[in-house]
């Protein structure tokens, strides 16, 4: 009855893939890089640990404003639209199209 409900509700059901999660970690680690891990040590944990893809999809503006300031909006702007594809298929399409921190 909750599967029926959640499709009259109009709520996405997504799955969870640890490669994906996986695949979308390391990529978010890459690009907080080793500057990023010695200057915002509690962020690179933060990536390190988290096992869920909405997890890591809101820790984005916390990346953002790290790459903001080591480097600058538009370069943090490129770095977390280069994420963007990644998030397809392990998240609601609602959570996909909303706002870019710092857009």
């Amino acid at each position: 009855m909750r599967e029926g409900l959640g499709s009259l509700l109009g709520v996405e059901k997504v799955r969870h893939n640890d490669a994906d999660v996986a695949r979308i970690r390391l990529a978010m680690l890459r690009l907080h890089g080793e500057d990023g891990r010695l200057n915002n040590p509690r962020l690179h944990q933060r990536l390190q640990h988290t096992r869920d893809a909405e997890s890591l999809w809101y820790a984005r503006a916390e990346l953002y404003a790290d790459l903001c300031q080591r480097h600058n909006e538009p370069h943090a702007i490129r770095a977390l639209e280069s994420l963007r594809p990644m998030f397809r298929g392990t998240l609601p399409d609602s959570l996909l199209r909303s706002r870019m921190p710092g857009a």
